[in-house]
């Protein structure tokens, strides 16, 4: 996100908004109330309300990984980058774009 620009984020993960110059609260049509997280979280109102924590599941992120072993193995296909080389040329794209958007 680039900050100059205003954006309606309409989340469900706390992630998503945690980090946000500005929340807001809206029911029935209304704002509720408007604040950052940690403001909202202190004044106990109903942004605080819409927040239940999960008790963590250890090992969930897993599920994420990618385990490349059935399709080499099966097809024969290998990765062009490896993980580093890979992340190095994405970070590399992104800083050669600039202020581009």
């Amino acid at each position: 996100m680039q900050p100059s620009r205003p954006l309606l984020a309409i989340a469900h993960r706390l992630h998503t908004v945690s980090h946000a110059d500005r929340i807001y609260v809206l029911e029935g049509g209304r704002a509720l109330e408007s604040g950052r997280h940690d403001e909202l979280l202190r004044k106990s109102g109903r942004y605080a309300d819409l927040i239940t924590m999960v008790k963590d599941r250890p090992g969930h992120d897993r599920r994420y990984a990618i385990d490349a072993s059935k399709i080499e193995r099966e097809l024969g296909w290998r990765p062009k980058e490896s993980f580093e080389s890979g992340l190095r040329k994405t970070v590399d794209w992104y800083l050669g774009r600039g202020a581009k958007g």
